[in-house]
Formats: C-alpha cells, structure tokens, sequence
C-alpha cells in the first residue's frame, strides 16, 4: 500500500515533505483526520462533523419568491382538470 503526502506550502521549494497532519488547519478550513477501516464508522464520523458545522452555521432558507400557497392551488387545479 502506497502512503501519499502532501507538499507543505513553506517546504514546498526545498523539496521537502511533511506528514498531512503537520500541515496547517485554517478557522474556515479545518482538517480532520477521518478513520476508514469500516465505511460505517467513516460514514458516521463524517455525518456528525457534517451536523456539527451546519448546527454552528445555522443555515436558513432564503423566503420563496412568489406565494406558494397559490402556486400550489394552480398546480392542482391544472391536475384537477386533466
């Protein structure tokens, strides 16, 4: 099995190389070192970084453009008439 680096930015024109988990992690980038021996357990560690990052965000949906409540009536009137 073959063990891939990444080439730091510093070391980058020395030639030099550094293990992924000396490279820096950046506020809005982070770096988190995901186990994948069983896709379970990776799924699951994924899913709850995943969570945690939306829950810090606190995403919201933008408010529809139009009514949808009479969007919605025409749509079934259309159906209704076919």
């Amino acid at each position: 099995m073959e063990r891939f680096s990444l080439a730091c930015p510093d070391t980058a024109d020395t030639g030099n190389e550094t293990d992924d988990s000396e490279l820096p992690a950046l506020e809005w980038a982070p770096w988190h070192i995901i186990p994948s021996d069983h896709k379970w357990f990776r799924n699951l560690t994924v899913v709850r970084i995943l969570a945690a990052t939306l829950q810090e965000m606190d995403p919201v949906w933008p408010p529809p453009e139009e009514d949808l409540e009479r969007f919605a009536n025409e749509e079934l009137d259309q159906l209704s008439s076919r």
